[in-house]
């Protein structure tokens, strides 16, 4: 949802960095158009002390904004209003204490949003005619990220997870009184009536609890396409998986209780379940890749996919979660050599992710190795295309 003009700075005070969009609304700001666009990308901190060293970075970033308005011949009015929104935004105390590990401002002049990342970025600006909106894609397709969901009668707990880093917790509202649905009741009103115990008679309940449970988690994990490890309570994994509504969680769980472990040795354990379970993935998708490209229903090359993403012709898409072709693909899906120094030229293959996208193609990052004729993109098509 587009926020108001930022023509007043007074309106940014109390405003909130936004979760990372989902993505078909990341395929809208991808399809975005408008002169001057500006993508203002900086690395923050979840840590109090960090947070007037980060301030200090961002008004840095706002200068640059000004000084490539200046460059692309902006007129006055608009690097102003521009000028005024990201300094606003820089004075509102209460917007630096909610942020996470990258920050991605997009702003025109008409609005302006801001989004919160658990993926670090490089602090950078572009202004162009389009948002550069790769880290937004890379954050919420990030194929070295997990979650893991700790659940028992006695606690809950989300943890993020990162190969380079130690587990961090993510806040997550667990209602004060949820352990309530776990506690036995009648169906008619009388206290005296007893109902059954043991597994039979409280699965109701823990299916209740599940979902209690699990609307908080969804909420707190929003857009992204990461898996989730479920780590479990012996009573309560065949509740959650029961009600179960999140399409990537993971069919194996950690099988062990896990109020006597560590993060770290969780989070372990769970890194080994998610890579079995992406190879195993990966190697059926390349098989049936191999059977489709010879009926002309996969492509790797870059101009195919390119073309083919042009004509909704695809069905599934993986790219390379690294790769940064610098070009620019026209509406006829032809690509364009370009280097960035030269607009409008940008990453092409975050162009392809984004029209699969806004076609209803489904997406995945990986990394360069796991793709197929050393291709950063390969897709599965709907049907055949002829480049």
């Amino acid at each position: 949802m587009a926020l108001p003009p930022p023509r007043v700075g007074a309106y940014f005070l109390g405003m909130q960095p936004e979760p990372p969009p989902a993505l078909d609304e990341l395929a809208a700001l991808a399809a975005h158009r408008a002169t001057p666009s500006v993508t203002l990308q900086l690395a923050t901190s979840q840590l109090a002390v960090d947070i007037y060293p980060t301030r200090i970075e961002f008004r840095n970033l706002a200068a640059e904004v000004e000084r490539q308005l200046d460059v692309h011949d902006t007129p006055s009015p608009v690097r102003k209003r521009m000028a005024a929104a990201l300094a606003a935004l820089n004075d509102d105390e209460e917007f630096w204490r909610s942020q996470d590990e990258g920050l991605v401002v997009l702003a025109d002049d008409e609005q302006l949003r801001a989004f919160r990342l658990h993926e670090t970025v490089t602090n950078s600006v572009a202004v162009g005619d389009r948002f550069d909106v790769g880290a937004l894609l890379r954050d919420a397709t990030a194929p070295d990220r997990a979650f893991l969901l700790e659940l028992t009668e006695g606690s809950v707990r989300l943890l993020a997870l990162t190969r380079d880093r130690a587990p961090i917790e993510e806040a997550i509202a667990v209602p004060d009184d949820v352990r309530l649905e776990l506690t036995y009741a009648d169906n008619t009103g009388d206290a005296d009536k007893e109902r059954a115990g043991g597994a039979v008679g409280q699965n109701p309940e823990r299916r209740r609890y599940s979902s209690i449970i699990q609307d908080v988690v969804l909420t707190r994990i929003g857009p992204r396409a990461w898996p989730l490890v479920l780590a479990a309570s012996i009573e309560l994994e065949p509740a959650y998986r029961e009600i179960n509504r999140y399409p990537l969680l993971v069919q194996e769980s950690l099988g062990i209780n896990p109020s006597y472990q560590e993060p770290g040795d969780l989070a372990d354990r769970a890194w080994k379940i998610i890579d079995a379970a992406r190879s195993a993935e990966l190697a059926g998708w390349r098989e049936l890749f191999g059977t489709r490209h010879a009926h002309g229903l996969a492509v790797s090359g870059l101009q195919e996919v390119a073309t083919a993403a042009t004509a909704a012709a695809v069905e599934e898409l993986i790219f390379d979660v690294d790769a940064v072709v610098p070009g620019s693909i026209d509406e006829f899906g032809v690509l364009h050599a370009g280097d960035f120094a030269t607009p409008p030229v940008y990453n092409v293959v975050d162009e392809i992710v984004a029209r699969v996208l806004s076609t209803d193609g489904r997406v995945r990052s990986v990394h360069a190795d796991e793709l197929v004729d050393e291709s950063p993109v390969a897709a599965m098509l709907r049907f055949p295309v002829s480049t």
